[in-house]
């Protein structure tokens, strides 16, 4: 797994590795050459008239399962099911033997529309138009309703009969009114006949059922220059960059086939989709299968890593990304995404690092030029992020994420006339241009959030975060500027604020919530002249039953200093669900940090009396045991018991258990061990990109190695 002392590393291996990579495209072209001459001349089993692929550059397990389903199908060739599996393993390395084998199939069990369906599938796939075609229309006598088949019928028409493939289109619509393929074949269709207004209509609707449909955009595009509509098509061919293909609809036999596959374009497009349509659970299920078949196809697992990354998993994307640059270090793509996990979690110094050396290998690359923008902001260093965004709109001056970028990079500099004049210009390069106002104070307020994560030591000058000062100030002058609808969405962000703090609570992403919420209260920590405070409470007042919201309000006060509040927030929030775990970490931990090592023994073990199996509580209490500056309260045979337990129960996955383990073993005099647990802690949180605790770790290092034990410090 590639860890953070290897981003440089990367680097001194990409020209060597541009070699590699020509040498195995060329090879992989001589290979597809050899592959497509066994694909046409694929020789047949005598016994059973299959025909039999070429196996070379296929996957061991893949390889294993296909040989396999050759034997069953041979020894039964009449049983659909035998023979349908062997043409789905077939499908991406050799399509058209696929098509024969879905051919018996289908003469096997002449009712199935799945066979007759897949067969046309499989023809389309090696482009054999009028073989799919056949086979489409043999599969509509079927099932006249399944709107997938309708739109690749219209899809495979609409060059040579556009009238013909309209019918389609409108069919696959009625049965189907969700897919937007089928407007956008209807667009086509309007388009090819020359009635622009009709065209404009059906693909506004298909971008309105997929807002990150590329090719609808770029087709409006194309329709609105046409007609002389510059602007808003520039607009839309923005959008087209940023966008991805739809998702596959109700194809669930499409699903199926390609969770079957052990790669290929098909397979990663509609992952794609699935992914952009918010089906991120289908799209990772359908990528994991493919992996468990290709572990070693990098393109997949990039893709996984992507997703997992949009489900909030960011370690298992982490490890994916990691696992991918360990084989391919120069794979730009994935160096970006990784960067971008990274943010997520706040790593923001390792992923400044990761991301300027993308750019010092490649000072065009638009997407991390525009990622690094993002983190400058977070970082609070918005004259460095302005250059970034000046050199996107200096390349692009069509560009809205360049505009917008330095529209909030002159925010946070309070240079509100430059601020509003990038602003304009985003605005009218936006298609969606109604939505602006919103879409303004949603990122104005997640960046406020953001900026709150610790920064790293610099000697530049930082901006101040941004606040509910910031905001105001803000309103004022988009006010002044006649922007009625910027202004008044601004005016209105305690109440959004409110909103996105309970979202955050209810998906358990508990320091989100804290972080946005002190972003928006006064940074004198008057909370009573808060109107964000103010309506956190009237919330609670009327949600008698949130402990989460209890629970982040409890750590809201107790960093504004506040403890008592803090403390009757999170006895309310045990009281209402005994069995929330977080409450009881955050209660005890808030107490050692007061030096009540006491009280936040109490407090944890209560915590452990209703969930016996925690491991993080098992983890906290054994850091008590094993650190308190009072030597009454400490009990170093029951910390080493607790930390060992934690430790198999998050299976040494965590850098912050296996600290505890070696605190709890120096505080047993076994400093040999608890050197090996530190240091296996520094080792995982490297590895794993979790650098926040590493400088404490090494700290405590030092101490083992000089057999002192830690001691937490007096307050």
């Amino acid at each position: 797994m590639m860890g953070r002392d290897q981003i440089r590393g990367w680097r001194r291996t990409m020209v060597s590795r541009m070699g590699e990579l020509l040498a195995l495209v060329l090879s992989f072209a001589l290979l597809t050459s050899a592959v497509a001459q066994d694909e046409s001349e694929a020789r047949s089993d005598k016994a059973s008239g299959l025909p039999a692929i070429n196996l070379i550059g296929i996957p061991e397990k893949a390889k294993k399962e296909i040989q396999e389903a050759h034997d069953a199908a041979s020894a039964d060739d009449r049983n659909a099911e035998k023979l349908g599996r062997l043409a789905m393993l077939y499908y991406v390395p050799a399509p058209i033997s696929a098509a024969e084998v879905f051919h018996k199939a289908s003469e096997a069990d002449s009712k199935s529309f799945r066979w007759k369906y897949y067969e046309g599938l499989a023809y389309a796939s090696a482009y054999r138009s009028d073989d799919a075609i056949a086979a489409f229309r043999a599969a509509l006598a079927l099932d006249d309703e399944y709107a997938a088949l309708l739109i690749r019928l219209g899809d495979l028409t609409v060059s040579s009969d556009a009238e013909a493939a309209e019918k389609y289109y409108r069919r696959a619509r009625d049965a189907d009114p969700k897919d937007a393929r089928a407007p956008f074949g209807l667009g086509t269709c309007a388009k090819k006949r020359g009635d622009a207004g009709q065209a404009v209509a059906h693909f506004k609707e298909a971008i309105a059922l997929c807002p990150q449909f590329a090719a609808a955009h770029g087709a409006l595009a194309d329709v609105l220059e046409a007609e002389g509509q510059f602007q808003e098509a520039k607009a839309h061919r923005g959008e087209r960059d940023r966008g991805t293909v739809p998702p596959p609809g109700k194809d669930h036999l499409l699903i199926e086939l390609l969770s079957m596959a052990s790669g290929g374009t098909e397979l990663l497009q509609t992952a794609e989709g699935l992914a952009g349509s918010g089906q991120h659970q289908a799209a990772a299920t359908l990528l994991q299968k493919a992996l468990e078949r290709a572990p070693d196809d990098v393109n997949v697992r990039h893709a996984y890593g992507v997703v997992l990354d949009k489900m909030g998993r960011t370690q298992e994307a982490l490890r994916q990304f990691s696992e991918v640059l360990a084989v391919s270090p120069s794979q730009m793509e994935t160096l970006i995404y990784l960067a971008q996990t990274l943010i997520h979690l706040g790593e923001y110094q390792l992923a400044d690092s990761l991301v300027h050396e993308v750019l010092q290998a490649d000072k065009s690359n638009l997407r991390a030029t525009r990622l690094y923008g993002g983190l400058l902001l977070r970082m609070r260093r918005a004259e460095d992020a302005l250059a970034c965004f000046q050199r996107i709109v200096d390349r692009d001056p069509n560009s809205y994420d360049g505009h917008m970028g330095m529209a909030i990079a002159l925010i946070c500099q309070d240079k509100l006339d430059g601020a509003l004049e990038s602003y304009s210009k985003a605005r009218k390069l936006q298609p969606a241009a109604a939505d602006m106002s919103n879409r303004l104070l949603a990122h104005l307020v997640t960046l406020a959030a953001e900026q709150r994560h610790p920064t790293p030591e610099t000697t530049r000058e930082l901006c101040a975060p941004l606040g509910p000062a910031s905001l105001d100030g803000l309103a004022r002058a988009l006010s002044v500027a006649k922007l009625t609808d910027e202004s008044e969405a601004l005016q209105r962000f305690p109440e959004f604020v409110v909103k996105r703090v309970a979202a955050l609570t209810a998906a358990a992403e508990y320091d989100d919530a804290v972080r946005m919420a002190i972003a928006m209260l006064p940074p004198t920590g008057d909370v009573a002249a808060s109107p964000v405070m103010s309506r956190l409470r009237e919330r609670l007042s009327s949600s008698p039953s949130d402990a989460g919201m209890r629970h982040v309000l409890a750590v809201v006060m107790s960093r504004l200093g506040r403890s008592d509040e803090a403390v009757q927030l999170w006895e309310q929030a045990a009281r209402i669900d005994p069995k929330l775990e977080v409450v009881y970490l955050s209660w005890g931990m808030d107490l050692m940090a007061r030096g009540d090592y006491s009280k936040a023994n109490e407090v944890i073990r209560r915590g452990m009396g209703h969930l016996p199996e925690s491991a993080w509580l098992a983890n906290a209490l054994a850091w008590s045991l094993a650190t308190a500056p009072s030597k009454e309260l400490r009990d170093p045979v029951e910390a080493l018991k607790l930390a060992t337990r934690a430790v198999e129960k998050t299976q040494r996955n965590e850098p912050g258990v296996l600290d505890t383990l070696a605190a709890a073993w120096a505080a047993s005099g076994k400093f040999k061990e608890a050197v090996q647990a530190e240091q296996d802690a520094i080792r995982l949180a490297n590895e794993t990109w979790r650098s926040g605790g590493v400088p404490g770790y090494k700290r405590r290092l030092q101490l083992y190695e000089n057999e002192i034990p830690y001691i937490a410090e007096s307050k």
